[in-house]
């Protein structure tokens, strides 16, 4: 290839689990008949002249093909970069490469099954540029829907699956766990070997069969299953399932499809920002870092859900698993997911009553695990600003929070380390060590007229307070940049012994994404790398006392190219990833100090183990309100109780002292009430969404003494919120639930997404949209007091409520 022309194919790009780089095949994967793009990339800009594409069946290599490329752009270095640091668009279009020229050219679809070749020629005024030969396989489905044997067992059946004309071979297994608890296997090859197992007979097109108090029907000319519990019909038909092969005939995926009828509501799937009931959406399960705007993306998805027919649903999964509820389909709901190195899929499917979905919620939270009980302290108001980053600036903080008289429980300090190690204080004096080795408090020095001229001291005075203390982490060790000798040393450390992520052809996996962008990822799943890890942050609990740890991040693995300590695949890691960061800094912390807690933004199924969780990052707009509450109500379906978001949006613009109020209110009515701010530069004004901050920059001066009041409104709910907390840990009935679960029958709750109940005797209706004096709130049946005046308003009804600025319609349930 010429030296003075480049050209630049990734047929997976950078391996972003949603979006496509410019030199990049699209899709990745293709199915049948489906074009494909084939974008390049050229370099120098205008060093090449044309640039075609040769392609072919691998079956027939004589029929070949050639298109012509079609040039998009050029992308220059000039405006690479935003005012505000971020990738320009186009920037980040082209995979973080600038100064080259952008081509595209699209090849038809092809059938399934078939195994594409192509290759890349780039004209130059020299030689030509050739890339090597690429190939793709485009992707079939094979539906298993011919019976050939009926097997039954203990409390169990099998279905022996086939499709002679695609060469497909599975099985279907169901089982009864308990009662109404139903087990799903299917998967591909022979059926697995069952106790006292016996071949039953079906001369009959169909065959009915009883699992204690579950009927199922199934016909057996062509594969469908009907599904009764007590003698309720809760699937009126379930396809075979159907097998995805991919690359090398290999079964990448199995799919199953339920008939679904148009009424039909499906809750939970983790924190999902986009809306409640997710029917006509196609939802996936991967963790993911969405900046702000979430759509149907999402730090903390769960392959698990509970449907307004009175059943839910848990896949036994961690590979990436796809949705489709009633979206390509209007009649049927589908299930996608990947296989791996398995051979199976398993669903737990739970059987219950329409009427009762918060039954079916709890009996889900007891298959994934009741939620941890944080400690008292954590249900008292949290502040934090991403610019607090002295002892100078908390100190401030402290004064004018006691000059406003306004009672705060916990303090998180995300700017407080050097940005390097993220265990050492910045502005800290010290010998580097070794990277093996750990500091004391006592390896330190700190400059009297430094950021942080007494760490231990400033803890201490925040203790006698009535203060708890978190500090930032992220499971990243970032690149160099700054020559920081320690930094150096633990890398260094890290890479020797491998306890960061490896790539699979061999070296540290460099994280992907832009966050932290080429840094060393840490592995949690190597036991030595973790205790290593860990060891590094004990001062912190031992000798300073801190109170726990932010657990940021955790959703830094793109691409199916790494490998894990513990032998697993990415592909196998990259749900549960935050999960087990989590799990090490909570253990630990709570092995040096019995109620730490972490503060964590991503998970997946099982977080709840992990107390606490926010939402992330939103701005401070009415919409990212609305979605925040929607988040919050998804991920106590799925199990995430104690949960809060950074009320009133941390990032853009600060919000209206209008939504700021708002956002308040509703937050001393939340399991987790906290502010918090972006990093603004530092520029004037500030951006802090202190109350203050708020009530200057806004000129409201009633901002102040109506956040007061609520903040200490919050302190007198304490026994209240506590009595709930723990019985959600009891019963995995999560503190903020949606009327829809909590008044399973009363269908006009749907039209109320954004009220809620805080507890069994609260019910809240957040004013989500600015410029109203009255609201409309529907109280369901029964008998309501208005948290303000104890009025009595008689339930099963709407009713318009004045909202003055101070207040939000609360009412307290009868009993």
């Amino acid at each position: 290839m010429s030296k003075t022309a480049e050209l630049i194919h990734r047929p997976l790009g950078d391996r972003h689990p949603y979006e496509n780089a410019a030199d990049e095949r699209v899709p990745r994967h293709p199915n049948p008949n489906e074009p494909v793009e084939i974008r390049v990339l050229t370099r120098p800009i205008g060093a090449i002249r044309k640039v075609q594409v040769s392609y072919w069946d691998a079956a027939h290599p004589a029929l070949v093909k050639n298109e012509e490329f079609a040039f998009l752009e050029s992308i220059t270095t000039e405006g690479a970069v935003t005012e505000d640091g971020h990738l320009s668009e186009a920037a980040a279009r082209a995979g973080l490469v600038v100064g080259v020229d952008r081509w595209q050219v699209s090849l038809p679809g092809f059938s399934a099954g078939v195994k594409v070749c192509y290759q890349i020629t780039a004209v130059t005024q020299n030689e030509p540029c050739t890339s090597q030969i690429y190939t793709y396989t485009v992707r079939k489905v094979i539906p298993l829907s011919e019976v050939v044997g009926i097997y039954q067992g203990v409390n169990s059946f099998v279905f022996a699956l086939q499709n002679a004309e695609e060469g497909g071979r599975g099985y279907l297994h169901l089982q009864i766990a308990d009662e109404g608890h139903l087990q799903v296997e299917a998967g591909h090859g022979n059926y697995p070997e069952l106790e006292k197992t016996e071949f039953v007979r079906f001369d009959d097109a169909q065959f009915i069969f009883k699992l204690g108090t579950v009927r199922m029907q199934v016909d057996v000319n062509r594969f469908n299953l009907q599904l009764f519990y007590q003698d309720r019909l809760i699937f009126s038909g379930m396809d075979a399932p159907k097998l995805v092969v991919g690359d090398d005939e290999a079964v990448q995926a199995v799919l199953f499809s339920f008939d679904s009828p148009e009424d039909e509501g499906f809750y939970g799937f983790g924190e999902r920002f986009n809306a409640l009931n997710q029917r006509g959406q196609r939802i996936d399960v991967r963790v993911y870092e969405q900046y702000k705007n979430h759509g149907l993306r999402t730090y903390m998805p769960m392959p698990l859900f509970v449907s307004s027919r009175g059943y839910g649903v848990l896949v036994s999964s961690l590979r990436h698993s796809v949705f489709d509820l009633a979206h390509d389909d209007p009649d049927c709901w589908t299930l996608k997911t990947e296989l791996g190195k398995e051979t199976q899929i398993a669903l737990d499917i739970l059987l219950g009553d329409s009427a009762d979905l918060l039954e079916i919620v709890a009996r889900l939270g007891a298959l994934t695990g009741l939620p941890v009980l944080p400690p008292n302290w954590a249900f008292g108001l949290w502040i934090s600003g991403n610019e607090w980053n002295s002892q100078a600036r908390v100190e401030e903080i402290m004064r004018q929070n006691e000059q406003h008289e306004i009672p705060t429980s916990v303090i998180v300090l995300e700017a407080w380390s050097d940005e390097n190690t993220f265990y050492i204080w910045n502005d800290a004096q010290y010998e580097p060590k070794p990277g093996d080795d750990s500091f004391q408090y006592e390896d330190f020095d700190f400059p009297p007229d430094g950021l942080w001229p007494d760490p231990k001291g400033m803890i201490e005075n925040l203790h006698k307070q009535g203060l708890r203390v978190l500090l930032w982490q992220i499971p990243v060790l970032k690149v160099n940049e700054d020559n920081h000798a320690q930094l150096a040393n633990d890398r260094e450390h890290m890479l020797e012994e491998g306890y960061c992520v490896q790539r699979q052809d061999g070296g540290g996996y460099e994280i992907r994404p832009f966050w932290f962008h080429n840094g060393l990822l840490m592995d949690f799943t190597h036991s030595d790398g973790v205790e290593w890890w860990m060891q590094k942050r004990k001062y912190l609990l031992d000798e300073l006392g801190i109170d726990g740890f932010k657990t940021d991040g955790g959703e830094h693995i793109w691409g199916r190219d790494l490998v894990f300590a513990d032998g697993r695949g990415s592909d196998e890691v990259w749900n549960e990833y935050p999960n087990l960061y989590a799990g090490a800094y909570y253990n630990f912390a709570r092995r040096h100090k019995p109620d730490a807690i972490t503060f964590s933004r991503a998970g997946f199924t099982g977080a709840q183990a992990f107390p606490c969780h926010w939402a992330g990052d939103e701005n401070s707009t009415w919409e990212a309100f609305r979605h925040s509450i929607i988040a919050g109500l998804s991920a106590g379906i799925s199990g995430v109780s104690f949960w809060g978001w950074d009320f009133a949006g941390f990032s853009g613009p600060i919000p209206t002292a209008e939504l700021y109020l708002r956002a308040t209110a509703m937050a001393a009515f939340c399991p987790i009430m906290q502010y918090h701010s972006e990093y603004n530069h530092h520029r004037q004004p500030s951006n802090d969404r202190t109350p203050w901050n708020i009530q200057a920059r806004t000129g409201d001066t009633d901002v102040v003494p109506i956040f007061r009041f609520f903040a200490n409104l919050r302190m007198n709910l304490l026994p209240y919120i506590m009595d709930e907390a723990w019985h959600s840990s009891q019963t995995g009935i999560p503190m903020m639930r949606t009327l829809s679960l909590e008044f399973s029958s009363d269908d006009v709750c749907r039209q109320f997404p954004y009220q809620y109940m805080f507890g069994s005797a609260l019910l809240v209706a957040p004013v989500v949209e600015g410029g109203v004096s009255q609201c409309p709130v529907y109280l369901p049946d029964g008998e309501w007091y208005d948290f303000w005046t104890d009025e009595l308003y008689i339930g099963g009804q709407v009713i318009n409520y004045p909202v003055s600025k101070g207040q939000i319609p609360v009412f307290v349930r009868d009993g």
